[in-house]
């Protein structure tokens, strides 16, 4: 073989095996870059106070396709800040409060004033709201903005899981940016003195500042999980609850409160009905109207009700519809050892 043609050779060998080692390291170190990331994430400035930029969630990934910060800006449109209508400025907020229909309507906890309110969102537009009402037995109230079409979000169908992480959405009122707050649900509680729609809460912490009272908790799914009732202690109102507070608004059934008509007031607690059984959730009778329907079916005040209509009770599922029925219904309640089968006639 001639001289030259072996040197050739040689030399267009060693430069392919040059090229594919340039390949080779090139995709090593973005592999490594990916895998980088995924164990350091960057930080994501979200939340302003005061004027200040201040860090309060990583840009860490909940999801295959969605961030902290996807899921905040899916959802900043549906909070609001309501307050009395003043032409100061910042204006004197009451409370956060939740779109929750594409019609407008805001659902706050508690009784508001009655007063005319605003309510105001994350880029300072500031509306007018009518009072479409107020729900006694879930202490919500719901206002209306005039005119328009809104982006509300969605509920989660089931209540989140004991340490699942969610985020809580308000609006500064001085900046009138987002802010957020990442949390957990710490525990499920019985209810102390809210009212009879409201058989759990949720507990995520306390000392909250007053301003997060009404606010959102999402899921990593951007779903809405529950709203902040008491900020200083920590409880949250289970979305499903609200759901069916709003249901009512929407059936026209504000004013009706079926164990009022019943002449009924019930508390709930987990009792041991069978010493060899475990407690059951029950709806502990407090008072019986006089000469009220309940009276006349046998109840007394101490009576623990565990079936309504041949159904167990849940803390999971409130008793208001369960006696919203119009006919004749079956109770199965316990009096110290003994059983009784009882029956609410209209």
């Amino acid at each position: 073989m001639d001289l030259k043609q072996q040197s050739d050779q040689t030399v267009r060998i060693s430069l392919g095996w040059v090229v594919v080692g340039l390949i080779g390291f090139v995709f090593l170190g973005f592999l490594g870059g990916v895998v980088a990331q995924q164990i350091f994430p960057v930080s994501q400035s979200l939340v302003r106070n005061e004027g200040q930029v201040v860090t309060t969630v990583q840009e860490v990934v909940v999801s295959p396709s969605k961030t902290a910060a996807e899921v905040v800006s899916q959802a900043r449109q549906s909070v609001w800040l309501i307050g009395a209508v003043t032409e100061q400025w910042p204006p004197n907020v009451l409370s956060s409060g939740l779109l929750v229909t594409n019609d407008g309507v805001i659902a706050v906890p508690g009784q508001l004033p009655d007063i005319p309110l605003q309510a105001i969102d994350g880029q300072g537009v500031s509306l007018n709201v009518d009072k479409a009402g107020y729900d006694p037995l879930f202490d919500v109230s719901f206002l209306r903005l005039k005119n328009g079409v809104f982006s509300s979000v969605d509920f989660d169908q089931s209540d989140p899981r004991i340490a699942h992480r969610l985020w809580a959405l308000t609006i500064s009122p001085t900046t009138l940016e987002t802010e957020a707050e990442e949390t957990w649900v710490k525990s499920y509680r019985l209810p102390g003195n809210e009212p009879a729609g409201i058989t759990r809460t949720m507990q995520i912490g306390d000392d909250w500042p007053a301003l997060w009272r009404g606010a959102p908790l999402m899921t990593e799914e951007g779903r809405v999980a529950g709203i902040i009732i008491n900020p200083e202690t920590g409880q949250a109102m289970p979305v499903r609850k609200l759901a069916d507070s709003l249901q009512r608004l929407t059936g026209s059934a504000l004013e009706s409160d079926p164990l009022e008509r019943w002449g009924l007031d019930v508390s709930y607690a987990y009792a041991k009905t069978k010493p060899e059984e475990p407690p059951n959730f029950v709806a502990k009778v407090g008072a019986v109207t006089p000469n009220g329907l309940a009276q006349k079916a046998g109840f007394k005040a101490g009576d623990l009700i565990v079936t309504i209509g041949g159904e167990q009770l849940t803390w999971e599922e409130s008793i208001i519809d369960k006696m919203s029925a119009t006919k004749a219904l079956p109770i199965t309640a316990w009096r110290g050892d003994e059983s009784l089968a009882l029956t609410l006639t209209p």
